[in-house]
């Protein structure tokens, strides 16, 4: 029975709000796609953490590419003491160390071509070493990325967000577009709580809050935080006058709301928003930020009050 609802008349678009509603006093309510896009997700992350391991062994391969240089330049130097196609291998003096060094010889080609060969070897591993590098920044971004669409996931809790959540799956390419409307017409809102000074603290749930809550909601000298190079939500606590107490208990919700919430002193950032910009093309939930200062705290029993008040 929705007891609550006693003496109250509260109407719905669909059977599908009524039900979810229902289901989230009764307490066991998951919304649908949730778990078939974490999988989709998990997927991907380890698509992505397998990708990394192979370019990193094929960094380190390239890495030799200074090896090919240096037996070019001692091949060079000494090419004058050896016939060509006369030898499979040779050992010289290495022209910056005093060192011996082999150097291996295609028989078919001359001194002077196999001169040539090494550099052209040593100019494409250095080419291949930029562009694996390249790459593999690429893949760390995208984990990181895919790691903030999980913690949302984990977080989610009604149709609202998992609609919000799809749509960045589909705008990222990760998933299909199937065309599917939405029944809910008005976009779900950021969690707030009240600091016991009064102070409002807001959290987004997922990228799409996050971007908005920063950059739409969020006033230019309210005060935004997040976890240190660790996915978390952001969270902004509105007010420009913030006491020693408010940031602390705002700062362990944003520890509490991130992949560290079960850690011990977690790094938190907090700026100002005016000092928050979002790069063009960037993804979402991804700013960039100057200014900041940090705060090291652990999320504890004396949260767990502040967050039952939570609201949408």
């Amino acid at each position: 029975k929705l007891n609550y609802l006693r003496g109250t008349l509260r109407t719905f678009e669909t059977l599908s709000e009524l039900l979810e509603v229902a289901d989230e006093f009764l307490g066991n309510y998951v919304p649908p796609d949730k778990e078939k896009f974490s999988k989709l997700v998990n997927n991907e992350l380890r698509r992505a953490t397998n990708k990394i391991s192979v370019l990193k062994n094929e960094l380190a391969a390239a890495e030799d590419a200074d090896l090919w240089r240096i037996r070019a330049d001692n091949l060079s130097t000494y090419r004058y003491q050896f016939k060509d196609h006369a030898d499979a291998e040779i050992l010289v003096d290495n022209i910056y160390d005093g060192q011996k060094i082999s150097i291996p010889l295609d028989k078919k080609l001359t001194i002077a071509a196999n001169v040539q060969a090494f550099y052209k070897k040593y100019d494409k591993l250095k080419r291949s070493t930029k562009f694996i590098a390249a790459q593999i920044e690429l893949c760390r971004e995208e984990i990181f990325y895919l790691e903030s669409i999980s913690h949302a996931l984990t977080t989610s809790a009604t149709l609202a967000d998992i609609d919000e959540i799809r749509a960045e799956l589909i705008a990222g390419g990760y998933l299909k577009d199937a065309k599917k409307k939405s029944a809910l017409s008005k976009k779900p809102q950021p969690l707030k709580f009240t600091a016991p000074d009064g102070t409002e603290i807001l959290v987004g749930k997922n990228n799409s809050q996050n971007d908005r809550l920063t950059f739409k909601i969020a006033a230019p000298d309210d005060l935004w935080l997040h976890t240190k190079n660790i996915t978390g939500s952001h969270v902004i606590i509105r007010s420009a006058q913030i006491s020693d107490e408010t940031l602390q208990l705002a700062a362990e919700i944003a520890a509490h709301f991130s992949k560290a919430r079960n850690s011990s002193n977690v790094p938190v950032d907090y700026v100002q928003c005016k000092f928050i910009k979002k790069p063009s093309g960037a993804k979402p939930g991804f700013v960039v930020f100057t200014n900041q200062r940090t705060i090291y705290v652990t999320p504890g029993e004396g949260i767990q009050n502040i967050l039952s008040q939570a609201q949408d």
